[in-house]
């Protein structure tokens, strides 16, 4: 094979393969991934990934070989990044919808609107929170302080 550029000296190889040798290793390969996809209990997959990362391997090569060529897009001509973002920009800075759960989640609103004011109220769920309630000091349980 021959190089074009002097810069691709790291990526020469000392040998080239010829007839038989190719062959050799194709067959060796793909000898290898057979046995690889025979393996338990997912060989498959495992010899699915092994070719996946010897082509992003290949492609690696191919890229270095090219002097990194950069494979960065070129903009669309007539447009702006300012012009394309401006819409999602607009939705970003509008004002959110309000939450619909005042207490900050459902399960604590929902608890919060059954009734339930403390964790007292909870160590008997199956009892009338109306009937607890009642049945003690209500200013007591709605104005208790901390460490009370």
């Amino acid at each position: 094979m021959t190089w074009i550029t002097p810069r691709n000296r790291s990526l020469q190889m000392e040998f080239t393969l010829e007839g038989d040798a190719v062959q050799w290793v194709s067959d060796t390969i793909v000898r290898a991934l057979e046995e690889l996809k025979q393996t338990a209990p997912a060989g498959r997959v495992f010899a699915d990934a092994v070719v996946g990362v010897l082509e992003r391997e290949r492609n690696w090569v191919r890229w270095k070989n090219d002097v990194c060529s950069p494979f960065d897009r070129e903009p669309e001509p007539g447009s702006t990044l300012e012009e394309r973002t401006r819409s999602k920009r607009e939705e970003m800075r509008a004002e959110p919808q309000e939450w619909p759960h005042s207490l900050g989640s459902a399960p604590l609103t929902e608890i919060w609107e059954m009734g339930y004011r403390d964790l007292g109220d909870l160590e008997n769920p199956f009892q009338c929170v109306c009937q607890r309630r009642h049945s003690t000091n209500v200013a007591y349980v709605y104005f208790q302080g901390p460490g009370t």
